[in-house]
């Protein structure tokens, strides 16, 4: 609660709805997760397991609204099954859990963006692109693009601009 209300007040909070949105939901279902309560029954769901179908329902579900604020329930919700039994099928299906799952999907339309402009057909800047798609930690952001890429962000933006990687050496002409 106390880093929800510090990244509240933040400058970067308030460029980024979507991911103050993100925020709260994971704030939500963080208390509703981690404190008993008396709905804690009708919270955990007892629905049947997740087929194979019902991920790739969440999945598409992620890849479709990955611009708003979702939740782990509004996946499963999608999926028609508990949200335990979502994050089961997650865990048992694709070996990750659905909110990793859905940064994933982020980071490549991130990813993309950032090509895009590269590649001169889109403005902006790493800052822009990370906020647009809900990264409001930018060294978080940073830190997951890279394990996925292999690269950060700016180098991304450098290489495909034309600039030289680092270490590269640079072609002179005659």
């Amino acid at each position: 609660v106390r880093a929800f209300a510090e990244f509240a007040d933040s400058v970067l909070a308030a460029r980024s709805p979507l991911g103050v949105g993100h925020f709260e939901q994971l704030l939500v279902n963080g208390l509703l997760d981690a404190q008993p309560h008396v709905l804690s029954e009708s919270v955990a769901g007892r629905g049947p397991a997740v087929l194979p179908s019902a991920v790739r329902r969440a999945a598409d579900f992620c890849a479709e609204h990955a611009h708003e604020p979702i939740s782990v329930a509004d996946m499963a919700l999608a999926a028609r099954v508990s949200v335990r039994s979502l994050r089961e099928g997650f865990r048992v299906h694709l070996a990750t859990t659905p909110l990793a799952y859905l940064r994933r999907v982020r980071l490549d339309l991130a990813r993309r963006d950032l090509l895009a402009i590269a590649d001169g057909h889109g403005f902006g800047t790493v800052t822009e692109v990370a906020l647009r798609w809900g990264f409001a930690h930018l060294g978080r952001f940073t830190g997951h693009y890279r394990r996925v890429y292999g690269e950060t962000p700016s180098q991304t933006l450098r290489r495909k601009a034309g600039y030289p990687q680092k270490g590269a050496v640079p072609v002179v002409s005659g």
